[in-house]
């Protein structure tokens, strides 16, 4: 036994350094190590045979309609073409530069093909385009990535709907097969929820966790099915490719678009807002504009009792409103605490892939793992904690008498 498990561990070691060694020779780093001189002082980026240098795009982008598809990326090829062409920008005009690589002449041939339709000649004296061929590409880029009012669905978008399917679909096939003796997936259901309802209860206690459950696990389930749907290692090759080259991507994790952070952090706030406003009453409000400490402030100015008008007056114009202040500041911590660790996550994998394939991968998808469940239990611990100071009654007014 001892000889099998030791003969196990040997091969496991050898097929991991296999593993390292075919990942350093044909990532970006192995090739950076065989790059020719004339290719480095051409400037040209090392990249191994299987994975292209990575771009990211921060904004979501469009998969569909076709036709907003097609505007998005004439936009994107506008855009590498005045990075081809300009030296620098002065007074929002290109200056272009008077020389361009072959190998940069081959590429804005390819993009003006690529957004015309029709066969490109170079050569306009100085210039590499003419004045007609100048304004379509300011206007292309002028317009921006997105057309007018058009409903687009973007990558994020269709991404977070296939999270949202195959999470509700989960949950209904568990709820189906329910049985007093339950199997491994009911099992495994039923600890999930288990485990969220103490979590909350534990927070709010018994008579309010029913109330405050569906929308923590909702939030929690989201965003921890969205971080780690993104790491399926065929996420990043589905596409919309140019030149076998994935340009638009048709997924896209959720948590990398600033727009769905964004949208968790408004539900959070106007849940919490609604609980206040439901468990407390016009009570809640008092938080915020404290009436009876401007009362307590302004009888105590005409007792002469200076130092309790000041803390009534201060309580009033300043604390109040600083409560209020602190509700709103939520929105911007949530979106970017949300959005800058899953984008940073998407980044790693994709340069970590880049630079060393097989191997170095394993290592991020394990901490994109974990990320992806801090990140889920912050934000929906957050919005938790939160909801139980809002069903705090406010004892400002009984302070004070």
């Amino acid at each position: 036994m001892g000889s099998g498990a030791g003969k196990f561990i040997a091969l496991g070691i050898i097929f991991f350094l296999a593993l390292a060694i075919a990942g350093l020779i044909t990532g970006a780093i192995g090739a950076g190590l065989t790059q020719s001189e004339e290719e480095k002082d051409a400037g040209i980026t090392a990249e191994g045979p299987f994975i292209p240098k990575p771009a990211v795009h921060l904004p979501a982008q469009v998969a569909f309609p076709t036709s907003d598809r097609t505007h998005y990326q004439n936009f994107l090829f506008a855009e590498h073409i005045e990075v081809l062409l300009c030296e620098k920008v002065v007074d929002g005009h290109c200056l272009e530069k008077e020389h361009l690589s072959n190998g940069d002449e081959e590429k804005l041939a390819l993009l003006m093909h690529e957004i015309t339709g029709e066969a490109f000649e170079l050569g306009h004296g100085d210039h590499r385009l003419d004045s007609d061929e100048h304004h379509m590409i300011e206007e292309i880029v002028g317009e921006g990535p997105y057309q007018g009012s058009n409903f687009i669905i973007t990558n994020a978008i269709l991404s977070s709907w296939i999270a949202s399917i195959i999470l509700v679909g989960l949950f209904i096939l568990g709820a189906r097969k329910a049985s007093l003796i339950p199997g491994r997936f009911q099992n495994f259901i039923e600890i999930a929820i288990e485990g969220l309802l103490n979590f909350v209860a534990g927070t709010v206690g018994r008579e309010h966790s029913r109330l405050i459950f569906p929308v923590i696990a909702t939030i929690f389930l989201f965003v921890i099915f969205n971080a780690w749907i993104g790491l399926l290692p065929f996420y990043p090759s589905l596409g919309f490719k140019h030149d076998g080259i994935v340009q638009i991507h048709l997924l896209r994790p959720a948590g990398t678009d600033i727009n769905m952070p964004l949208a968790l952090a408004l539900v959070s706030f106007f849940f919490v807002e609604w609980l206040g406003l439901k468990m407390l009453g016009l009570g809640y409000i008092s938080k915020f504009i404290r009436v009876a400490s401007l009362k307590q402030g302004v009888g105590s100015l005409f007792r002469l009792q200076f130092l309790d008008a000041f803390q009534g007056l201060l309580d009033f114009f300043f604390v109040g409103p600083l409560e209020a202040f602190s509700e709103l500041v939520r929105l911007v911590s949530f979106t970017f605490r949300l959005f800058g660790n899953m984008t940073a996550g998407e980044i790693l994998v994709l340069v970590s892939a880049f630079l060393v394939p097989f191997v170095a991968t394993v290592g991020v998808y394990g901490l994109e793992l974990l990320v992806g469940f801090i990140q889920a239990l912050i934000f929906s611990g957050l919005t938790l904690v939160f909801a139980a100071i809002a069903i705090t009654p406010h004892h400002a007014e009984e302070a004070h008498h």
